[in-house]
């Protein structure tokens, strides 16, 4: 038992809580405890998020496509963290992407008004929660206000962290390459100069149908690099 609460203090949400009062917690709240084996399906894509949604052993692959299907971002995640905690309020309260088990999985759920209930209970964790979903918002704004449209460089950096949650890892991005230079709106030779000048740093590996990042935080401080 021991085990569990230790990996469940690791969860960004509830990490600063003692075990003592995690256990309390635990014991008078209540918790949904699921088993996925590898390969099935959690949530699809626009699947209503009502519950809060933990992984705590395992991992699971997710999988975003763009609007024309033309592009899809892959990656894993393992445990223990958190699944899209953006979406749980706002407007767009519901799956933007796919998620699968990549091995035999366990998530701990909890329903969104329970939720509400133990962040007013316990500020550590409506301060961790709030935190947690600043980062990816304050990641845009750092977007506009330092990138030149020019750093196709840093445009692409931006775009895979932004995509991927900061500890996951294998991800893929699947596409043609001319429907990602036509994104990005550079010519061919920009962007295959781009990805060759990446793979030499050994950041990523690519196809012609497929880019795998190799080294995430490599990317991340490349990406810092650039900026300054």
């Amino acid at each position: 038992m021991n085990n569990i609460y230790d990996t469940l203090l690791q969860i960004p949400v509830f990490q600063g809580l003692s075990k003592e009062r995690f256990e309390e917690i635990i014991g008078n709240t209540r918790f949904d405890f699921l088993k996925y084996p590898a390969g099935e399906q959690l949530a699809w894509e626009n699947d209503e998020y009502t519950n809060i949604k933990f992984i705590i052993s395992g991992s699971i692959r997710t999988e975003l496509n763009n609007s024309s299907r033309k592009i899809k971002i892959i990656e894993t995640l393992p445990a223990p963290n958190v699944l899209v905690p953006n979406r749980l309020f706002g407007k767009a309260t519901f799956f933007p992407l796919s998620v699968f088990a990549e091995e035999d999985t366990g998530i701990m759920q909890l329903d969104k008004q329970i939720f509400i209930e133990l962040m007013q209970a316990e500020k550590i964790v409506l301060l961790n929660f709030i935190n947690n979903i600043s980062y990816r918002s304050q990641k845009g704004a750092e977007a506009f206000t330092n990138i030149s449209s020019s750093n196709i460089k840093a445009r692409f950096a931006f775009w895979i962290l932004y995509f991927s949650s900061p500890k996951s890892r294998d991800i893929k991005i699947i596409s043609k390459q001319k429907d990602l230079y036509s994104w990005f709106g550079v010519q061919r030779s920009i962007f295959i100069n781009m990805l060759d000048e990446m793979k030499q740093e050994e950041i990523l590996d690519y196809s012609v149908r497929e880019i795998n990042i190799i080294n995430r935080n490599k990317l991340n401080s490349y990406y810092t690099k650039l900026l300054w």
